[in-house]
């Protein structure tokens, strides 16, 4: 009878540490969101769990405190224990032997039971545990309050109180974690996750990333007259064209189309260049916005690691990685897939070919290709040229219709046999 109640000390004494355990995982796992929450929230539990953190160095030595009493008080029961069984059961055996193995036993259980599944659970779901247990440690605070002062005051010694305030500012890798979030990803439309997207990869973005390649840049040699800088304007729609001399590679500055309509004096290209303001691939685009901002421009040239025309960016571009597509008076709104007729479609060289194969129960290997350019150019076998065509199985004719700097930007896809999928 007397060993049973000490076994059931022993197995409340470690539940008490798989309390006290789970306790402190609980407390000092939750995130600034759930603190955010916590702070607005008028629950009883949330008020006390944001009363104990606005004192985390208090709260550590209440839990820890406690975590000690019960793990020793345990330990101590079970070596009394383990002393009586051993003189009953094996008087012969020494007692440092019946010790130590109470020992490993303990530590065992202590570390298993009262450590590591309850540090487990209460990570799991932080906030649960810490409503649950902050009741008894606001109790205990208040009985062992003077043992927890002397000790905080000890603490505070080796110890800055800056170190154990709470951080109430919330950081980019919060905002990520906030918006991954199930809650806030079923909450949002389409356009806001993108836009949010945008914002949170902003600080991370490089000029590289966004800017036109090189291939598409659209300029003029320093030596053409205006007449044939008007076409061009007119030509691609741009209100700001780069000038090179020689190659694109020297780049001398901008022409903008406004300057010539308000100088219509000038009459050489020279005469309306402005300079350019050339960054390196790398550089962040948050600090190229600020530039632009302060040097009161909307475009860079970005330049390679030789010093050579690797792209341009614009203020439109960066914003557009903020805020998605912007269309102007300029540009032609085309979507990745039109109807032309039932057997004809518009396809741009951007469109999946996963979706491709779902839409339309085409066999093109989507291991190989990604894109339906990808899948032109490798039939085709050589840079295509308008109007290139090619036959896909007996069933579809796929013909170049844009071209871009050698890149396909848009094909016609024809079935020859209309299929009773498409009859829908």
């Amino acid at each position: 009878m007397e060993h049973s109640l000490s076994f059931i000390f022993i197995i409340i004494f470690i539940l008490l540490s798989a309390f006290f355990s789970g306790s402190e995982t609980a407390f000092f796992s939750l995130s600034k969101i759930q603190l955010k929450k916590l702070e607005k929230s008028k629950s009883k539990k949330a008020k006390r769990i944001f009363k104990l953190l606005k004192k985390p160095r208090q709260l550590l030595i209440i839990i820890l405190l406690g975590n000690t009493i019960v793990n020793v008080a345990a330990s101590s029961v079970a070596a009394m224990v383990a002393i009586v069984i051993g003189e009953n059961l094996f008087p012969k055996t020494s007692a440092i032997i019946v010790i130590i193995f109470e020992i490993i036993l303990m530590t065992f259980l202590l570390l298993i039971f009262g450590e590591i599944t309850p540090k487990l659970i209460a990570f799991s779901s932080p906030e649960k545990f810490a409503g649950f247990s902050s009741f008894f440690i606001i109790i205990l605070g208040y009985i062992l309050w003077p043992v927890i002062k002397i000790l905080e005051q000890i603490s505070a010694l080796f110890t800055s109180r800056k170190s154990h305030q709470i951080h109430e500012n919330l950081t980019s890798e919060d905002f990520k974690n906030l918006f991954t979030s199930k809650a806030t990803q079923d909450s949002l439309e389409e356009k806001e996750k993108k836009m949010i997207a945008g914002i949170l990869r902003f600080s991370s973005t490089s000029a590289k990333e966004i800017m036109v390649p090189r291939v598409d840049i659209v300029a003029v040699d320093s030596a053409a007259g205006i007449s044939e800088l008007k076409e061009k304007i007119i030509e691609s729609g741009y209100s700001r064209i780069p000038i090179f001399k020689k190659n694109i590679d020297n780049i001398v500055g901008f022409v903008y189309a406004k300057d010539i309509l308000l100088n219509p004096e000038k009459k050489t290209i020279h005469s309306l260049l402005r300079p350019a303001l050339f960054v390196t691939e790398n550089i962040n685009i948050q600090k190229l916005l600020n530039q632009f901002k302060t040097r009161k421009i909307q475009i860079a040239i970005v330049v390679d690691e030789y010093g050579g025309t690797s792209g341009l960016l614009t203020l439109e571009d960066i914003l557009e990685e903020l805020v998605g597509e912007i269309m102007d008076e300029y540009d032609q709104e085309l979507p990745p897939l039109s109807k032309i007729s039932d057997t004809e479609f518009l396809i741009s060289g951007m469109f999946s070919i996963a979706e491709l194969n779902h839409d339309f129960e085409l066999n093109i290997d989507e291991e190989s290709y990604d894109n339906l350019a990808e899948f032109l150019y490798d039939n085709f076998n050589k840079v295509p040229k308008l109007n290139d065509c090619f036959i896909f199985e007996n069933k579809v004719k796929f013909v170049v219709t844009n071209i871009k700097a050698q890149r396909i930007n848009y094909a016609r896809m024809t079935f020859l046999n209309k299929p009773d999928e498409l009859q829908n």
